[in-house]
């Protein structure tokens, strides 16, 4: 492996081919709100199977819950309905990650999609219509979020950037860079968080896209990155025992939240757009399951595995 791919690799913290593909499950929480404060309820399992089940999303209703699941080292787009019936969407011969509904149209999704080529671009995907490139200048794509027509993206590199774009327009612009992975839509603004790695510990920002400003928040606890808003001024995250969630303005101490089943090892954190449902991706009490022994191409050390 050439000199400068090894330290590219080293810079980034890309996995090894030892490195463990997580074990991860989703279950969805009701939240209860009372009196300024907040608990779950009523634990429902979203995915389950053995091996990864991550990304989770929320339909314009919802009701429902996309996520990715890996089967046969193949990713594909899954949809979770209440009913407690999951459905593999896409089947395609590629690999799909963060599948997001977009604003304002009707089962139209958009995937971060790893291509034949190795390329990672974000698409979109319907049923009807299946997968139309977005920006097809931008790439490598890891995650996204949508706030009405625009679109925050998470492009790979060193170091990391944000770049925001417009449905419709190509191109993307930066705003900032040494970005983390987490982006999501800000409760009743034209505006998408994410968090800013400072001494490595993630501080959160807000992204206004009608201002074209960003404003500095609080610090995540140590050693997390994942978050969720859950209303205009609150955002859950895991502090590497527990769910807490405190005032993303204020430095105030986090409060437990509350969980009526066991959890560990909590990742990725997705609260429905009406406020009410808590997705949670966590990893079981199983051993991991690990990478197999081959030969990884670059594109693939960038995968968004979590």
């Amino acid at each position: 492996m050439p000199l400068l791919l090894c330290l590219l690799l080293m810079c980034l913290g890309m996995p090894t081919i030892a490195d463990e593909l997580p074990n991860t499950d989703i279950l969805v929480f009701q939240i209860q709100a009372e009196g300024g404060s907040y608990r779950l309820s009523d634990p429902q399992d979203v995915a389950q199977a053995s091996g990864y089940d991550n990304q989770p999303s929320f339909s314009a209703d919802s009701k429902n819950i996309f996520f990715s699941r890996i089967e046969d080292d193949q990713s594909d787009i899954w949809r979770w309905s209440p009913s407690g019936e999951a459905e593999n969407l896409s089947k395609s011969p590629w690999s799909e990650y963060s599948p997001t509904p977009i604003p304002g149209t009707q089962d139209l999704l958009s995937t971060v999609m790893v291509e034949e080529t190795g390329v990672q671009r974000l698409w979109t995907y319907s049923p009807y219509a299946g997968f139309q490139l977005l920006f097809p200048t931008v790439q490598p794509v890891g995650y996204h979020a949508w706030s009405g027509e625009n679109v925050a993206l998470f492009v790979l590199g060193v170091p990391h950037e944000l770049r925001v774009a417009q449905w419709g327009v190509e191109g993307a612009r930066k705003v900032d860079e040494n970005i983390g992975r987490c982006l999501q839509k800000v409760p009743q603004r034209n505006a998408v968080s994410y968090t800013k790695i400072e001494n490595g510990e993630h501080r959160l920002k807000i992204y206004d896209f009608q201002t074209q400003k960003t404003t500095k928040l609080r610090k995540l606890p140590s050693g997390s990155q994942d978050y969720a808003w859950l209303d205009q001024s609150h955002v859950v995250t895991w502090n590497g025992t527990t769910l807490v969630y405190g005032d993303a303005r204020r430095n105030t101490g986090w409060k437990t939240l509350a969980s009526p089943k066991p959890l560990r090892a909590v990742t990725r954190l997705a609260v429905s757009p009406d406020g009410s449902k808590l997705a949670v991706v966590f990893e079981p009490e199983s051993d991991a399951l690990h990478l197999k022994s081959e030969t990884v191409s670059w594109t693939t050390l960038f995968r968004p595995w979590r």
